[in-house]
């Protein structure tokens, strides 16, 4: 059984990875963003003395993954991976919403249903399991 405290360190980093994941769909977001506002623009367009277009977009994008990076990084040093990497799997339900809702993307019943099930299965992966019920197959 868990003390308190870690029990309250556990939750912590589950906060944390929630956080970095939260990080990293807020930069895919802003990073297709950026790439609406090029319009016709190529990366060579971009060694011009201008500013491009929505540079902003491009640099908060950075700036959300220059601080999920270490986030995850301390969450992993923590978690087991098998437990803590289904958290990323969050992030396609919320780039999907954000999609849909900030960037004007169409919705799709064949996309939802998708998202839905990458959903419910990280959902399952990351609950908490009985131990004592777990029980390994034997080929007989």
């Amino acid at each position: 059984m868990q003390s308190v405290a870690e029990r309250r360190n556990t939750l912590a980093y589950w906060l944390l990875g929630i956080l970095a994941t939260l990080l990293g769909a807020a930069g895919q977001l802003l990073f297709r963003r950026f790439g609406q506002a090029q319009n016709s623009q190529t990366i060579l367009d971009w060694a011009s003395p201008e500013i491009p277009p929505g540079a902003a977009y491009l640099l908060v994008g950075i700036a959300c993954y220059f601080v999920a990076v270490p986030l995850w990084v301390r969450v992993l040093r923590d978690l087991p991976l098998s437990r803590a990497y289904p958290l990323l799997s969050l992030s396609y339900p919320l780039v999907y919403l954000g999609a849909v809702l900030w960037l004007g993307e169409l919705v799709s019943v064949q996309r939802t249903a998708g998202t839905l099930l990458v959903t419910l299965g990280a959902l399952l992966a990351i609950a908490p399991s009985n131990t004592s019920s777990n029980t390994s197959c034997s080929a007989d």
